[in-house]
């Protein structure tokens, strides 16, 4: 919680000031040194209270910041990168009437979204351009689902998009000024999060094939490996936050083995094949879901969530 003076603070000062008006009639010589040395002390500790609550920002603002930037990547992608033949959620973006003005129009908003959470009197606006978008990159996904209910490849694609507009969201609840529903939101918000993490579990537990044969094969000691330990780490994590037990350690694991999955598997693809927008888009997307584990892992770290969750951001410039 940001250091706040308390009530206390003002008590002090009148009965200082109490103590100096009787003193100059009795015994100023003691009296007026000692508020004379409040005084010079007063200042110092507000000082150090807000030395402290700016250092409380910036460690609470860096998933916002990684967020951001890793939205502005995607969104630069997007807009310049034209050849989406391996990117099906793109592709049939482009291929309908009028796709290439929207396609424009959303990587343009990614951009704008982006670049607006960077700075705090913007990061709601900024927020709400971004749920916005991935919530429709989301619903791009359910004709898939409907007509394919027993497919889980669609689901799991709905869920990598709202995860990253849950990111979004906990930036629009917890920015400043602070809501009247931003305790509430902030809630919803974990439990989405919780299960996109879920989601991610079964779709890599129902592909362990595939997810092996996606990790490079000089990380020891193997590919199936990694895709059971991988799988298994999520499980833990869906578990730990559903019960809300270790929570905040959870969602820092988890954003590490995003970020893991960033530095091991989609940046060697890239630079072994600058070539493909998958891979760039990749990238991005996955940057993306790391940011959003990120924020809620700031969070967790700041506020009591399930208690009385307040806005960490709310005293930045």
């Amino acid at each position: 919680m940001l250091m706040t003076p308390g009530p206390g603070a003002v008590g002090s000062g009148l009965r200082c000031k109490e103590q100096a008006a009787l003193s100059r009639s009795v015994v100023p010589s003691l009296t007026q040194p000692s508020c004379a040395w409040a005084a010079s002390v007063a200042p110092s500790m507000s000082q150090r209270h807000v030395l402290n609550r700016k250092k409380l920002i910036v460690k609470a603002d860096l998933g916002r910041h990684f967020y951001g930037i890793a939205i502005l990547y995607f969104g630069i992608v997007d807009l310049f990168y034209h050849n989406y033949n391996d990117w099906e959620q793109l592709k049939s973006l482009w291929s309908t009437p009028g796709g290439a003005f929207v396609g424009y129009l959303v990587a343009a908003c990614m951009i704008i979204g982006g670049l607006a959470v960077q700075w705090q009197r913007t990061a709601r606006a900024g927020a709400v351009i971004l749920g916005l978008v991935f919530l429709f990159f989301g619903l791009r996904w359910t004709p898939g689902i409907i007509a394919h209910p027993s497919a889980f490849s669609s689901y799991g694609a709905f869920f990598e998009e709202f995860s990253i507009f849950t990111g979004a969201l906990i930036i629009y609840a917890t920015a400043s000024p602070p809501l009247p529903s931003s305790a509430r939101l902030t809630r919803v918000a974990y439990y989405f999060f919780t299960t996109c993490v879920i989601s991610f579990t079964v779709a890599q537990a129902i592909d362990l094939a595939g997810v092996a044969s996606f990790t490079p094969k000089w990380i020891p000691p193997g590919q199936m490996f990694w895709a059971v330990a991988t799988t298994i780490a999520f499980a833990l994590a869906a578990i730990a936050l559903l019960l809300r037990v270790q929570a905040l350690l959870a969602a820092r694991l988890t954003t590490l083995m995003i970020v893991g999955f960033g530095l091991l598997l989609w940046l060697p693809r890239l630079l072994a094949d600058p070539g493909s927008q998958l891979n760039w888009g990749g990238n991005g997307q996955n940057m993306a879901i790391a940011g959003a584990a990120w924020i809620l892992a700031d969070v967790l770290a700041k506020d009591d969530v399930f208690g009385s969750a307040k806005a960490i951001w709310r005293e930045a410039p």
